[in-house]
């Protein structure tokens, strides 16, 4: 009951469809073990970007995150600016999400429900993703190191963090019993 009174109040259809398959798990004797009673809260508490969001993870689990530091001064390790800070590159990849500026903010929304964590390892075969970033934010790179001619010199002054979000086994559980 508690999910078809939900399902009325909602009219966005990637949340419907969300309500929809649990309450279609929730149903099923052979599928009712997926449907994890918070699982109603959560599709309350999603934007439908995040929603969206949810779908791209689905079949990309493991999202890259890149930071680049610029370090004026490499003897002083504590002075750094940020070029740039945790960007995935999602605002590109993903056509449908309506406010793309807000990727940061979802992600830590997913985070703070449970289904992604955050990891500063990363795997080796998104080394590709995080050249796409770099990519992507070329322009502001060459802006910020441009006067380092030597390459040692840049090697000092600019460094990356790299990390990355993966679901969690709870969330593995949310998205296959909730986004089809």
């Amino acid at each position: 009951m508690p999910i078809l009174e939900r399902f009325t109040y909602t009219s966005n259809e990637e949340l419907s469809n969300a309500f929809v398959n649990l309450l279609a798990s929730a149903s099923s004797t052979d599928t009712i073990n997926t449907a994890h009673p918070g699982f109603i809260q959560l599709i309350d508490r999603l934007s439908p970007d995040e929603a969206i969001l949810l779908k791209h993870i689905k079949s990309n689990p493991a999202i890259p995150v890149l930071s680049v530091h610029h370090y004026s001064n490499p003897e002083k390790s504590t002075e750094s600016l940020f070029v740039f800070k945790n960007k995935t590159g999602l605002d590109v990849k993903i056509q449908d999400i309506k406010f793309p500026e807000n990727i940061n903010i979802y992600l830590n929304n997913l985070e703070s429900l449970g289904l992604i964590q955050y990891s500063s390892y990363y795997y080796t075969r998104l080394e590709k993703d995080f050249e796409l970033i770099e990519k992507q934010y070329n322009q502001l790179l060459e802006n910020h190191f441009s006067k380092y001619v030597e390459e040692k010199d840049l090697k000092k002054a600019k460094k990356e963090s790299k990390g990355m979000y993966e679901l969690t086994d709870f969330g593995k559980l949310f998205i296959s019993t909730c986004i089809k």
